[in-house]
């Protein structure tokens, strides 16, 4: 006799994206600045993760570790372009940095030659943060701390194009994606959505307070967190314009600061903790496990015991 024993497949599947835990591939220690942090990403480019290193310069790191380094490439600006550097993006080839003053600074894409001071045409900004889309560059404003400023290059002056006011308590890191912006309230809950475009400002979720950067790729939401929130990374669905299928990872880091995705499974993240040196980490979602894999057809999975009598 033949019994079809018959099982739901929803038994076996893993949940949905967001709610898969966030693991730690590699990490590794900056010491070139006295402890001094990384802070947040101005994305990544070219499969490299840019960063700002307080009291240093500018930072970019590899996917992977060779000869027990990921660093790809580092610029020294102790001499004091920008007085120190808390956020790094690329743009036309060169790299900019800002560093909580009121100027922006920029070297050549070979993170060695023209080192040049900028100018902010609205000098009462203080750029903590900056990313861009392409043509723009987009900066947090540590004077006045709800806003969020796109500035367009004119040779060495940064002119103020546009303000989005999001109305927060303190705005930290900045991310783009796809035409919006992302950022969160530092000292609210609100995780905010910028339609660069239209300057519509959208608040798409909340989140814990102490917030420092919100990034995203598709349909996937990183956020990076103070360790004592207890909610280091927080991951989230992006539907339909708002966050969902929320979850936390605890990566044993400390706190986290800049975030970047290199593809839907994995990420860049900057962090410190009890003082330790200043670390960049290379995190991912596991693979699914084998009984995950199993193939699925028609939301069934049947296993066919022969009982012979």
């Amino acid at each position: 006799m033949k019994r079809l024993v018959v099982l739901s497949a929803a038994a076996l599947m893993v949940a949905g994206s967001a709610s898969a835990a966030w693991t730690v591939d590699w990490t590794e220690s900056l010491n070139m600045a006295n402890n001094n942090n990384v802070y947040y990403s101005g994305g990544a480019f070219g499969g490299q993760f840019y960063a700002g290193y307080i009291n240093y310069g500018p930072v970019a790191f590899d996917s992977t570790q060779t000869g027990g380094t990921a660093l790809a490439h580092d610029f020294d600006d102790t001499t004091g372009l920008s007085a120190a550097a808390k956020a790094a993006t690329l743009l036309g080839g060169k790299v900019y940095y800002v560093g909580d003053v009121s100027s922006a600074s920029r070297v050549d894409g070979d993170w060695s030659s023209n080192p040049t001071s900028l100018t902010l045409s609205d000098t009462s900004i203080v750029p903590e943060a900056i990313t861009t889309d392409g043509t723009f560059l987009y900066t947090n404003d540590d004077a006045d701390r709800g806003k969020i400023h796109q500035w367009e290059v004119n040779g060495s002056t940064l002119t103020l194009n546009a303000t989005y006011d999001t109305q927060a308590g303190r705005i930290r890191g900045v991310s783009y994606y796809d035409g919006k912006l992302y950022a969160a309230d530092h000292n609210g809950t609100s995780v905010y959505e910028i339609d660069v475009a239209n300057g519509a400002v959208s608040t798409i979720g909340t989140t814990h307070t102490g917030a420092y950067q919100v990034t995203r790729l598709g349909n996937k939401v990183l956020i990076t967190n103070d360790e004592a929130v207890g909610a280091e990374l927080e991951s989230y669905d992006y539907v339909s314009g708002s966050l969902a299928n929320g979850s936390t990872s605890d990566l044993g880091l400390g706190d986290l600061y800049g975030i970047a995705f290199d593809d839907a499974n994995h990420a860049w993240v900057s962090s410190a903790r009890n003082g330790a040196d200043a670390q960049v980490s290379y995190i991912s979602i596991p693979e699914p496990s084998v009984v995950s894999m199993l193939a699925v057809f028609s939301g069934m999975i049947v296993f066919v015991r022969r009982n012979f009598s």
